[in-house]
């Protein structure tokens, strides 16, 4: 005789069924033996996949590896399924219950990728939950490095306040990259964020008298190297130029004509010719500021 009937599971796990001896027997009364045992496994979990990359989230480097790390083996999932901005898939290949693939960036800027639910499938044909998204930010161009400052070129100031401003952040940017020539001297209240994450804050204090640069030489000159977030070097910046002066300029007349002696005793109506002369260039001089005694 044959008996059917269904089975439907309802916890995850190893599930077995059997008859056990002697629990009906046929129409001579002899009672049954036991039957062989029937395992499956009952799956209710849907498959789930993690996207991961070796590559940074900012990064200059193309294509982009990426990793779906799947909870469970799935069928069904192709480079079509992944729902992708920015950027193009290729190259998926599974290994083991994982698969490998590649991006291509479609230009600078963001890049986002997520696998949707519903795209493939367990062995249970348990449908597959959606992903959580992984972000890109592919970037090659290198920081610009503008140096400026709100001080006059001739300054009496012995410390000078400048800052770099870089076109995007550089987490590595330190003190030790300022460069300073002419006579040189030091770099003090160094600060980054004051103006914004990608702006450098430092005072300039000259060593003497004279002539002052500041600049900053390329990311790639440095050891270790100066870069953005995705590894561009950055850019050398402009000179800044100073000249540090705290000698008062010095202030000879001079007599430009001989007086007769008769002239010497009186001057009226006869206008005397006089020349000033100073050590370095002066501004704001008036006829009002000469002192008549």
């Amino acid at each position: 005789a044959n008996y059917s009937f269904e089975l439907l599971a309802d916890v995850d796990g190893q599930i077995s069924i059997h008859v056990p001896g002697a629990v009906s027997e046929d129409l001579a009364l002899n009672p049954n033996e036991a039957s062989n045992t029937l395992t499956f496994t009952g799956d209710f979990i849907l498959p789930t996949a993690n996207i991961t990359s070796t590559a940074p989230t900012y990064t200059n480097v193309a294509p982009i590896p990426v990793n779906f790390e799947w909870s469970e083996d799935t069928t069904g999932f192709v480079s079509g399924d992944v729902s992708i901005s920015g950027g193009t898939l290729s190259s998926l290949s599974k290994i083991g219950v994982d698969y490998n693939g590649t991006i291509t960036p479609a230009a600078e800027g963001n890049i986002t990728l997520q696998v949707p639910a519903d795209v493939c499938t367990d062995i249970a044909t348990n449908p597959n939950l959606a992903s959580e998204s992984l972000m890109f930010v592919y970037d090659v161009t290198r920081p610009s490095t503008t140096a400026s400052t709100e001080e006059a070129a001739k300054t009496n100031k012995q410390s000078i306040g400048c800052k770099v401003t870089f076109s995007e952040p550089v987490p590595d940017f330190t003190v030790a990259a300022v460069q300073l020539g002419g006579v040189g001297g030091s770099v003090s209240e160094f600060a980054q964020g004051l103006e914004g994450d990608h702006v450098y804050t430092f005072n300039v204090s000259a060593s003497q008298e004279g002539d002052v640069t500041v600049f900053v030489n390329a990311g790639n000159t440095y050891s270790p190297r100066i870069t953005d977030r995705a590894d561009n070097d950055i850019l050398a910046s402009n000179t800044l130029n100073f000249l540090y002066d705290t000698t008062f300029p010095a202030v000879t007349l001079t007599l430009l004509s001989e007086l007769s002696a008769l002239d010497s005793l009186s001057t009226k109506n006869k206008p005397i010719q006089v020349q000033m002369d100073t050590s370095e260039p002066i501004d704001g001089f008036i006829g009002s500021d000469l002192f008549l005694g």
